[in-house]
């Protein structure tokens, strides 16, 4: 399976799992529960979820799944890969790897679910330290993880453009009312100044806008990338901010 397609099924996928999660986190500021959606679950929630939508859909692509995929624990090494499948298209010979790919997933945020700046976001990319685990980190540590045939990094989150406000508010006086509607809209607002500061014209921010600084930050530490494989999703609904974004990926070499 090539990576191309691992990208478009985890869009599909992602797409899916927006419209229909249940799971629910709540505000470690106290403000409540979030909506649930892909915005706000746990990047693991998301894994997770992906992937059984995935072979739900699509059963003929992966080769006797489980759920034993994911959380695979490094064996030289503290933690654990996020997750690794194995596709019908692999043939494993004596000696080789169980795993076609090892993949190590991240969830890039921009802007909070409350609408302000999100700080970590390019911290999570680009972050030389290890108590940030970066994708830069998890790169070089995906190099000694024997136990798939390839490895990959995949990031996604939100895009925002000059018709994320007026989406915001729509979404909010459809979809919300008396206290929920006010902090919906508050949301709204905070976004609004995030993206005027980002580009005052045009309010665009873009997950494709952080791939030179994480191919170069890779390449610091002579870390060998594949090409980029990138797809957009649009039209989410389940939250005023979060309607559309992009899944990146790279095979690490």
């Amino acid at each position: 399976m090539e990576l191309k397609v691992i990208v478009e099924r985890l869009v599909e996928a992602l797409i899916k799992v927006d419209a229909e999660t249940t799971t629910i986190h709540e505000s470690r500021s106290g403000s409540g529960a979030y909506l649930p959606c892909v915005g706000t679950i746990w990047e693991d929630d998301f894994t997770r979820e992906a992937i059984i939508e995935w072979n739900d859909n699509h059963p003929n692509d992966f080769l006797e799944f489980s759920k034993d995929w994911l959380e695979v624990k490094y064996p030289k090494k503290r933690g654990k890969c996020d997750l690794c499948i194995r596709s019908t298209d692999h043939n494993v010979n004596i000696g080789e790897p169980a795993f076609e790919w090892a993949i190590e997933m991240k969830y890039v945020r921009f802007v909070g679910d409350n609408g302000k700046n999100n700080d970590y976001g390019v911290t999570k990319v680009a972050s030389p330290y290890r108590k940030d685990r970066s994708s830069v980190l998890d790169a070089e540590r995906l190099g000694e993880f024997d136990l798939a045939k390839r490895k990959a990094i995949v990031m996604y989150g939100f895009e925002f453009d000059s018709a994320s406000y007026d989406h915001a508010v729509n979404w909010c006086e459809k979809n919300s009312v008396g206290d929920d509607k006010t902090k919906n809209l508050d949301k709204a607002k905070n976004m609004k100044g995030v993206l005027h500061k980002e580009d005052s014209e045009t309010h665009h921010m873009s997950m494709l806008d952080i791939v030179p600084l994480f191919e170069a930050a890779v390449g610091v530490r002579d870390i060998k990338l594949g090409k980029l494989e990138h797809k957009g999703f649009d039209g989410l609904s389940r939250h005023p901010l979060y309607r559309k974004g992009r899944i990146l990926a790279w095979e690490v070499l």
